[in-house]
């Protein structure tokens, strides 16, 4: 349990940083024989709004810059959608710990989430949407969920 909390604060973290991230706006009149080159771009790439997000991140101690994570986004094939996976550091190895996938939903026009935050039973997950809002603000929606009789205890040396 320990470690999914550590997993949830390390992803909010990333999160919050990113979340400080503008996307550029245009503010302009849009005529109406002639359709808005931004709406036109979101339509052909909804994700664009997203691609800052693709790459991969290392995630340090605020207290003493020591590593603590590194966190992979990477697009699935033909950019149909985003792939997200973070690996805890301990003693300089990776130790896998959250993956998921971020979904274009044309219906509601965000990013629909589901990540498995224990990669030992698939028992708790992180589901919910992601959206930019019109000032450029990344806004997450979401909604842990536990199965009983998910416990994990670990002892460490």
């Amino acid at each position: 349990m320990k470690r999914i909390l550590v997993a949830v604060v390390v992803l909010s973290l990333w999160l919050e940083c990113f979340g400080e991230r503008s996307v550029a706006a245009e503010s302009h009149v849009q005529d109406d024989r002639k359709p808005d080159a931004s709406s036109t771009d979101r339509e052909n790439n909804p994700f664009a709004p997203y691609e800052f997000l693709i790459g991969e991140w290392d995630v340090k101690s605020e207290i003493d810059e020591s590593p603590m994570a590194v966190q992979r986004v990477r697009w699935g094939p033909n950019r149909s959608y985003i792939w997200y996976a973070v690996a805890l550091l301990t003693d300089g190895r990776e130790e896998p710990h959250l993956e998921g996938m971020l979904v274009w939903n044309g219906v509601h026009k965000n990013l629909d989430m589901l990540f498995v935050m224990d990669l030992k039973s698939g028992r708790v997950q992180e589901q919910g949407t992601m959206s930019v809002q019109a000032d450029g603000s990344l806004v997450r929606n979401i909604t842990g969920v536990y199965s009983p009789g998910c416990i994990h205890r670990a002892s460490r040396r």
